[in-house]
C-alpha cells in the first residue's frame, strides 16, 4: 500500500505510517508492505505539494511514479508487481492525489482510499466556483464580505494570499495548486488562478484547470470511465470539514450515484477535517483500520479467485 500524506505531512514519516504498520504486524490477515510517498517540492509542501500530476511547472510526477518509481520499488522489495496487489491511500491533499492517480491511471491500482480530499469538483473550490466562465471572486463572497479560508474563520483568503502564501516562486497552501495544474507563464512561473490584488479569476487558468477537475474528467469520460473504475474508489469526508471539502465531496458523491458507479463515497455526519480519522460508525478502530482491512479483503478475494481458476 502506497500512502500520500496531507499538506505539510512528510516531516515525521513514522507518524504518518506508524499506525498502518502496527496494524499490518498485529494480524497475519492484515500484513502488507507500506510505502510513504514524498510529496514535497519547490512548488509544493512548505514549498508546496506536487499532487502527482504531470505538470508544466513541477514536472511529470504522475508518469514518473507509475512508470518508474513504483515498478522499481516493487522489484527491489520483492512485493506487489501487479495491479491486484497495489493499493493507494491519501489524506487531505493526499486524498485528492490518490483519486487523481486512480482516475488518470485506472488500470494501475487495484483500489484507492481518499480521506477528506481536497476539492474534487472545482465548482466548490473553497466555496468558489473556479470552472470556465465563472465570475466569482476569490477574495469576496457575493455579499461583499471577505471570504474565509476555513470554517473557523482563522484567516481570510485575502490575508492568506497577501501575507502568507505570497511568494510567487514557491507554492503555499493555495498556490501549490497553480504549480500542479496551471500552464507556465511567460515569466517562467505558473499562471495565477486569480489576481492577487483584488481576487478576480483568470479565465485562461480556469480553462486549463478543467483537465484536473475530477468531476469534469469523470463526467466527460461517461460510461467508459465508470466501467473501468467500478469498485476502485473509496472516498470519505466529514460533513463539517474544516476547509469546506464536504461540499465538493458531496457533489462528486451525487455524480457517482447518478452515473451508477460502483464506488464508496460517503459524508460522515458531524466529522471535521481531523476528527474523521478517529472512531466512527464505519469502524470503531478508525479509518486507518478500515482501509487496511478493506484492502486486505480485496486482495484475498482476488487471490482466492486466481487459485480456484488456476
Amino acid at each position: 500500500m502506497y500512502h500520500l500524506p496531507s499538506y505539510g505531512g512528510f516531516k515525521a514519516p513514522w507518524l504518518e505510517l506508524g499506525d498502518f504498520v502496527q496494524l499490518s504486524v498485529s494480524a497475519p490477515g492484515l500484513a502488507m508492505a507500506h510505502v510513504l510517498l514524498d510529496t514535497q517540492f519547490t512548488g509544493g509542501h512548505h514549498g508546496g505539494y506536487n499532487y502527482f500530476t504531470d505538470s508544466q511547472n513541477n514536472g511529470p510526477w504522475s508518469s514518473a511514479l507509475t512508470t518508474e518509481f513504483i515498478p522499481y520499488i516493487e522489484d527491489q522489495l520483492g512485493v506487489g508487481g501487479s495491479v491486484q496487489s497495489r493499493f493507494l491511500e491519501g489524506y487531505s491533499s493526499g486524498g485528492w492525489a490518490a483519486v487523481w492517480l486512480q482516475v488518470s491511471h485506472p488500470d494501475f491500482f487495484q483500489a484507492v482510499w481518499a480521506v477528506a480530499p481536497d476539492p474534487l469538483d472545482f465548482r466548490h473550490f473553497y466555496q468558489v466556483n473556479v470552472t470556465p466562465g465563472s465570475i466569482a471572486n476569490f477574495y469576496r463572497q457575493r455579499n461583499g464580505a471577505l471570504r474565509p479560508l476555513d470554517r473557523t474563520h482563522s484567516i481570510t483568503m485575502k490575508r492568506l494570499m497577501q501575507h502568507v502564501d505570497d511568494d510567487p516562486s514557491k507554492g503555499g497552501l493555495i498556490s501549490s495548486y497553480e504549480f500542479a495544474w496551471s500552464p507556465r507563464g511567460d515569466d517562467g512561473l505558473p499562471l495565477r488562478l486569480f489576481d492577487r490584488s483584488e481576487g478576480s479569476l483568470n479565465e485562461e487558468t480556469l480553462e486549463a484547470w478543467r483537465a484536473y477537475d475530477v468531476h469534469a474528467v469523470l463526467s466527460d469520460g461517461a460510461a467508459a470511465a465508470r466501467d473501468i473504475l467500478n469498485g476502485k474508489l473509496h472516498i470519505y469526508c466529514g460533513t463539517q470539514d474544516t476547509f469546506f471539502y464536504n461540499e465538493p465531496t458531496a457533489s462528486l458523491c451525487g455524480f457517482l450515484r447518478r452515473s451508477r458507479y460502483r464506488a464508496v463515497c460517503l459524508l460522515l455526519p458531524g466529522e471535521t477535517h481531523d476528527s474523521i480519522l478517529g472512531s466512527s460508525s464505519l469502524d470503531p478502530s478508525g479509518l486507518e483500520h478500515l482501509i487496511v482491512s478493506q484492502a486486505s479483503a480485496i486482495w484475498r478475494r482476488h487471490a482466492a479467485r486466481a487459485s480456484s481458476s488456476g
